[in-house]
């Protein structure tokens, strides 16, 4: 009995060594790799449900800001404003609903395929699936071309199409996802003007940078990021008493002034338009940490780090980038030198920009997406290092195959995730479960009862700038606007509010309200909707 124990003993340690020392040749196919990770991609956005949640109204996590985007997209559709004057649904201080944020760039051009099509958010979800999936199809290959491996530029493209926030956002309406596509665009065609020296890519990666920076300004932080490797190089040089480097010609300086100049000449303008409009109403400026208090810090602080369990990625895949970081600067003279530089100016980036923003990011997890530029990088340099230096692991079966358990089980980590952020029963969907799902078919009830869109609203008890009046299609007037005081329901009813919407909603207080509204003011109910005329309380009650 012994003997045969020993016997498979023997046998189990054979195998498992030669699991270990089995190497595989790399898997380079450029012709269908492009095929391959897009088919991969669809897969996976299949598994994640987007055929499903591509037809939804906004909803989950940052229903707010999703209204605010199609508020603004939509005012472009049936107002025809012109481009350098968005507006929304709320019409804020003046009556007009002028604001501004991001360059309007993507709403604008959305209204105008709607002019075609209809006015279907569906287009808008899928028009940020093909920029996103582009700008990972290009990613994927200049990984590719630099590594000379087809399969570990596709595992890595996966690996960061499992992040839950950037999978939730991929199929949706912010303009953080559209910025963070276009970079990856730009970084492709940075690498196309390295490896040809073509003129044309790098005209084009500055134009898509400067798509990127007017969408989102934390989209530069790895443009940035290479300007300042740029001149660091350069004075290194200087130092060295070696003369300039062909990289810092001036003609080379010129894209990153323009794309800067540009960007900070579109926010001027935007603190302009706002000024003279609607200001407040979106965030053109920072949050700092230095400008909190210690608890504040410390809560935001602990919400960071249920994020990074929850929202960013699976904590295995976390730590897996944290050994990779600190790998590729333990090996650091082995580390590819551009890369390496790269990666540690984009983290210095992400720590300031994290410092800026600091208050923002207890509860803005998108604000992170143009962070996540960070991965590739790291993942890049990683995957040169041991090719280059250590080619036993890069080729390693065993390497291989954790590697694709760990994929799996951060795609099933990511569909959780997605599940639970539309789910009716989880907080992240909570507003829209109990308290605007009536919202999302009112509109031709209220055009029944005589509530055009000509007619301003109020809805007192929604608390967000656009929820209400983006769903309804009506403009007019949200308690973000009336600070649930009765004087100034008394004010917008001097500036044309005719219709009061109203939903109980857990926790509020409605009876700063009453003044204006009674049951016989009420013209119809919708769902969970009640509809009331609005009169000034002395006109209600007579002489």
């Amino acid at each position: 009995m012994k003997q045969v124990l020993k016997e498979s003993w023997t046998r189990l340690v054979r195998i498992w060594r030669l699991i270990l020392q089995a190497r595989l040749p790399q898997a380079y196919f450029p012709k269908y790799s492009i095929l391959v990770v897009i088919s991969l991609l669809i897969l996976l956005s299949l598994f994640y449900g987007f055929q499903n949640i591509l037809f939804l109204r906004p909803q989950g996590l940052h229903q707010w800001r999703q209204c605010d985007c199609l508020s603004l997209t939509m005012n472009y559709y049936q107002d025809s404003n012109r481009f350098f004057e968005p507006a929304m649904h709320n019409l804020g201080e003046d009556g007009t609903g002028k604001t501004a944020n991001d360059f309007p760039i993507l709403y604008y051009t959305i209204a105008q395929i709607w002019k075609l099509f209809g006015p279907h958010e569906f287009i808008y979800r899928l028009m940020n699936i093909l920029i996103m999936f582009a700008g990972l199809a290009l990613l994927m290959k200049m990984t590719e071309h630099f590594l000379k491996d087809s399969y570990w530029a596709i595992i890595m493209v996966l690996f960061l199409f499992t992040s839950p926030t950037l999978v939730y956002y991929t199929n949706n309406f912010l303009t953080n996802i559209t910025a963070f596509g276009l970079v990856l665009v730009a970084w492709y065609f940075f690498y196309s003007h390295y490896q040809n020296n073509s003129t044309r890519s790098y005209i084009l990666f500055f134009v898509f940078f400067a798509l990127a920076g007017l969408l989102k300004i934390s989209s530069l932080l790895s443009l940035l990021a290479l300007l300042a490797l740029i001149i660091l190089h350069h004075l290194i040089h200087l130092v060295k008493k070696e003369g300039s480097t062909p990289v810092f010609r001036r003609t080379n300086l010129i894209g990153f002034i323009l794309v800067l100049a540009m960007v900070s000449s579109w926010y001027i303008y935007a603190r302009f338009y706002n000024g003279r409009h609607n200001d407040g109403y979106f965030l053109i400026g920072i949050l700092p940490i230095w400008d909190a208090d210690w608890n504040h810090i410390t809560r935001i602080f602990n919400a960071i780090k249920d994020h990074l369990k929850h929202a960013y990625f699976h904590p295995v895949m976390s730590w897996s980038l944290v050994f990779m970081w600190f790998f590729n600067i333990l090996f650091y003279k082995r580390t590819n030198p551009f890369l390496l530089g790269l990666t540690i100016l984009t983290t210095l980036g992400m720590i300031s920009f994290g410092l800026l923003f600091y208050q923002a990011l207890e509860q803005h997890d998108y604000y992170m997406i143009n962070q996540m530029i960070l991965v590739p990088l790291i993942i890049i340099a990683f995957l040169d290092l041991l090719k280059q230096r250590f080619p036993y692991l890069y080729h390693a079966l065993m390497i291989r195959l954790l590697f694709v358990v760990l994929l799996i089980f951060c795609m099933a980590f990511t569909r959780t995730h997605i599940n639970y952020r539309y789910s009716p029963d989880g907080w992240e969907n909570e507003n829209r479960t109990l308290y605007t799902y009536g919202l999302e078919t009112i509109e031709p009830y209220l055009d029944s009862i005589g509530v055009g869109k000509e007619i301003k609203v109020i809805c007192g008890t929604d608390h967000s700038i656009n929820i209400s009046l983006y769903l309804m299609n009506r403009k007019g007037w949200t308690g973000v606007n009336l600070h649930d005081d009765s004087l100034m329901i008394a004010s917008k009813i001097e500036e044309g509010a005719r219709i009061m919407m109203a939903y109980e909603k857990k926790g509020t207080d409605l009876k700063w309200m009453t003044p204006f509204i009674n049951i016989n003011d009420k013209v119809g109910q919708y769902q969970n909707i009640s509809i009331f005329t609005l009169g000034m309380p002395d006109l209600k009650q007579g002489p």
